[in-house]
């Protein structure tokens, strides 16, 4: 009888850490998903500062006068991580990184945007992005 006390307190220690330690997995795991949530919503924030830096240089070009000339930077990474920049056909801004993707329509231009330094020129009434 006293075996099967022993026994029985052994499966029960055994029980006990076992939740323990599923309850300290589940614990890390609800914690690094909010950390990866954090994560993904600042990128997207700085793609977001990214985009309205690159539509509000294009609003300011297509008010302004022919003759219009800027150099402007865009910074070379988006919350740390490397990011690329596109634009659709109908002038669809396309901001991404590895797991986000920023989305805003600008007014239309001619030429591309890259990371540092952009000149913007307004020449007969058409934007021009780095011209060469």
């Amino acid at each position: 009888m006293y075996e099967k006390k022993k026994a029985q307190g052994a499966v029960e220690l055994a029980i006990v850490i076992s939740a323990l330690l599923l309850a300290f997995t589940l614990l890390l795991a609800f914690i690094q998903a909010g950390e990866r949530k954090t994560t993904l919503k600042n990128e997207y924030e700085a793609l977001s500062d990214i985009g309205y830096i690159i539509k509000q240089e294009l609003s300011v070009a297509s008010n302004a006068l022919d003759g219009y000339v800027r150099e402007f930077k865009l910074p070379e990474k988006a919350y740390g991580k490397s990011y690329s920049i596109d634009v659709e056909k109908n002038n669809t801004l396309i901001l991404k990184t590895k797991d986000v993707t920023f989305l805003m329509v600008v007014p239309s231009f001619v030429g591309n945007f890259t990371k540092g330094m952009n000149k913007i020129e307004k020449i007969n009434g058409i934007i021009y992005v780095n011209r060469e």
